[in-house]
C-alpha cells in the first residue's frame, strides 16, 4: 500500500486552487527568494509567505510535527553555522559585536546573515508546507502535469512524494510487529555502528519490503502500457480565475525579484546592516 501525506480537507481559499497553480506560486517564490540575502527584500518575501500560509487555516495541531522539524533545522543548524562561518569573514572592514576565545569575532555581519538565511528558510516553509496538507493525494500528478512536465516525469513526482510517509508507515508497522514479539529498542547500547548493527530487525525488513513494493509498482506499470504513449488522467481540473490570478501574481513576482537583483540589489556584498 503506497501512503500519503495528511491532507486537511478544509473550505479555504488556497484548498479550492487547481494543484498547477500552487506548484507554479512554489517553484516561483523559492526561485525568488534564493536570490536575496538582504533583510528587507526577505522580510517582505517572508510575509507574502506568511499571508499565502494564512489563507490556508491551517491549525498548529495538524502541522506541527513539520514545523517542529524546520524549525530545529532552521534555528540549530542553519542559523549557528551561518554565526560561525557565514558571511562576516568575507567583508572587508567588519562591525565587531563581540570577541570572543579562540579568534571568534560576532560581528553584525554575521548576525544579519544567519537572520537572512533564516527568514529565507522560513518563507520557503510557509509556502510549502500547505502543498501537501492542501492538495488531494491523488491531485499530485495532475498538479505536476499541469505544469507542462511530460507523464513520466508529473507521475515519478507523485511517487517521489509518497515515498517518505509509505516509508515511515513500514517502519511503524515493523517496529510494532518485532515489539509484539519481544524486542526492545529502548535498551540498545554501544556505538553508533553497535546501535546500528542491532537495528537490523527493523531495518533489514523495512528495506526489502521497500524494494519489492517498488518492483511491484514498476509491474503495474509495465502492465499498463505505462511510457508507450500519452497518458490520460482520470482527474482534471478547469483553471478559475483564482487560479489564473495566483499563476499571474507568482510569473510578476519572478519577474520583477530577477529584474530587482540583476540591477545589484539583495546581494550580501551590499547587505544592510542597520546600526552597522
Amino acid at each position: 500500500m503506497i501512503a500519503r501525506f495528511t491532507y486537511v480537507n478544509r473550505p479555504s481559499p488556497i484548498h479550492r486552487l487547481d494543484p498547477a497553480a500552487k506548484v507554479v506560486f512554489l517553484l516561483c517564490y523559492i526561485f525568488s527568494i534564493v536570490l536575496f540575502l538582504d533583510v528587507r527584500a526577505l522580510a517582505v518575501m517572508l510575509l507574502i509567505g506568511i499571508v499565502y500560509y494564512r489563507l490556508t487555516g491551517l491549525k498548529w495541531q495538524e502541522t506541527r510535527r513539520a514545523w517542529k522539524f524546520i524549525l530545529i533545522f532552521a534555528l540549530i543548524f542553519i542559523g549557528i553555522s551561518a554565526v560561525l562561518w557565514g558571511g562576516g569573514q568575507t567583508v572587508a572592514e567588519p562591525h565587531i559585536i563581540w570577541q570572543g576565545p579562540l579568534g571568534f569575532d560576532l560581528t553584525w555581519e554575521k548576525l544579519y546573515y544567519a537572520a537572512g538565511i533564516i527568514m529565507r528558510m522560513l518563507g520557503i516553509a510557509f509556502v510549502s508546507i500547505p502543498l501537501t496538507f492542501t492538495t488531494q493525494p491523488h491531485d499530485y500528478g495532475v498538479g505536476f502535469k499541469g505544469i507542462g512536465l511530460p507523464d513520466k516525469f508529473a507521475v515519478a513526482i507523485d511517487l517521489a512524494l509518497r515515498l517518505v510517509p509509505t516509508f515511515a508507515s513500514d517502519f511503524q508497522s515493523t517496529m510494532d510487529a518485532q515489539r509484539a514479539r519481544g524486542y526492545e529498542t529502548e535498551g540498545l547500547r554501544g556505538g553508533p555502528i553497535a546501535k546500528l548493527r542491532r537495528m537490523s530487525p527493523i531495518v533489514v525488513p523495512v528495506t526489502i519490503g521497500a524494494i519489492v513494493s517498488g518492483e511491484d509498482i514498476i509491474n503495474a506499470m509495465d502492465l499498463r502500457a505505462f511510457g508507450s504513449g500519452p497518458r490520460t488522467w482520470s482527474r482534471k481540473r478547469q483553471r478559475t480565475p483564482a487560479d489564473k490570478m495566483l499563476i499571474a501574481f507568482s510569473l510578476l513576482m519572478l519577474v520583477l525579484c530577477i529584474s530587482w537583483a540583476l540591477t545589484g540589489h539583495g546581494a550580501f556584498e551590499v547587505f544592510w546592516v542597520p546600526g552597522a
